[in-house]
C-alpha cells in the first residue's frame, strides 16, 4: 500500500539535498506526501505534494503541525533537522506522543560540525526518533558513542547514491 510522508524542513530551496532527493526522488512512489516548512519556500513546490509553510516563529509552527496531526494520520514523518524535531516534540506533547513512534530522522551532516546549540536538539530529537539515518557512514561514525549505544539498532548509515564497496580506482 502506499506510505502517507509528512516530511519537516526548516527552509525549502533550490539546493536543499532534502528535498530534491528525498521528497522529489520518492515522489512517484509515495502516496501523496505532505511537507512542512518552518519558512516559505524558496521555490515552487511541486504538483501534488501538500505544503504548509510557517512564518518563521515557533508559535505558528507548533501550531501547525498540532492542527495536522489532529487532522491527519502519516505512516512516517521524516525529520530534517534538530530544530524541526524539537517543534515536532512541542506540537505532539503531551496528548500525541505515540507520533513519534513513526518518525525517522535524518542527520545530513557530520555530528561534529554541528554548534553545541544543534548538537543538543539534535541528540534529543535523535533518542525520541523511531529511527535516525546518518547520510554517510563517516556522519555515522561522527555521533558520539554514548549514543550511538543507546540508539542501537535504531541508529542506520544511508550511503547516498552509490555503494563504496564497488568502487574502482
Amino acid at each position: 500500500y502506499p506510505v502517507k510522508v509528512l516530511s519537516l524542513f526548516h527552509r525549502v530551496g533550490p539546493t536543499s539535498a532534502p528535498y530534491n532527493e528525498v521528497v522529489l526522488g520518492l515522489k512517484s512512489q509515495l502516496a501523496p506526501q505532505t511537507i512542512v516548512s518552518f519558512y516559505a519556500p524558496e521555490i515552487e513546490i511541486a504538483p501534488g505534494l501538500t505544503s504548509y509553510c510557517g512564518n518563521g516563529s515557533i508559535k505558528s509552527l507548533v501550531s501547525i503541525l498540532r492542527d495536522l496531526l489532529r487532522r491527519e494520520s502519516f505512516d512516517v514523518i521524516h525529520v530534517h533537522s534538530g530544530h524541526m524535531g524539537a517543534m515536532l516534540i512541542a506540537a505532539v506533547l503531551p496528548f500525541q506522543t505515540q507520533v513519534l513512534s513513526r518518525t525517522v530522522f535524518t542527520l545530513h551532516t557530520s555530528y561534529h560540525l554541528l554548534k553545541p546549540r544543534n548538537k543538543m536538539l539534535v541528540t534529543s530529537f535523535m533518542l525520541s526518533s523511531a529511527i535516525t539515518c546518518a547520510c554517510s557512514e563517516s556522519s555515522q561514525s561522527s555521533i558520539p558513542g554514548f549514543v550511538s549505544r543507546i540508539l542501537g539498532r535504531r541508529l542506520r548509515a544511508v550511503v547516498n547514491g552509490y555503494d563504496t564497496k564497488r568502487l574502482e580506482v
